[in-house]
């Protein structure tokens, strides 16, 4: 069972920084557009913190009681449609979001 979830783990969150940082190294390499250097920029911001802070920080902000899910509870009255953080997408979800930033580094732009 450990195996199955450790694989699924790399698996997914493979897949997630592949189709969040290959887009995100190529606009910052081959497309010229207003803030392009302070959005290069940008994407480095999250090597300032270690990446299990971030993942905590992620988790209490889209946690049942954080606040994404409480302000959509409110607009909405329901909160049946919104995803557990807490599972297994949401663990990739959140490692994506931590991790992709070295496939965005090896961009020839991302270089200052």
């Amino acid at each position: 069972m450990c195996l199955k979830n450790t694989l699924i783990l790399i698996v997914g969150v493979g897949v997630g920084v592949l189709l969040l940082g290959v887009p995100l190294a190529w606009l910052t390499a081959v497309c010229q557009f207003p803030g392009r250097k302070f959005f290069a920029w940008a994407l480095m911001l999250p090597l300032a913190m270690p990446a299990y802070v971030l993942a905590f920080v992620m988790v209490g902000f889209l946690d049942f009681t954080g606040p994404v899910q409480t302000l959509l509870r409110e607009w909405t009255g329901s909160s049946a449609w919104f995803p557990r953080i807490r599972s297994t997408g949401g663990v990739i979800l959140v490692m994506s979001l931590a991790f992709f930033i070295p496939m965005c580094i090896c961009s020839p732009e991302m270089h200052f």
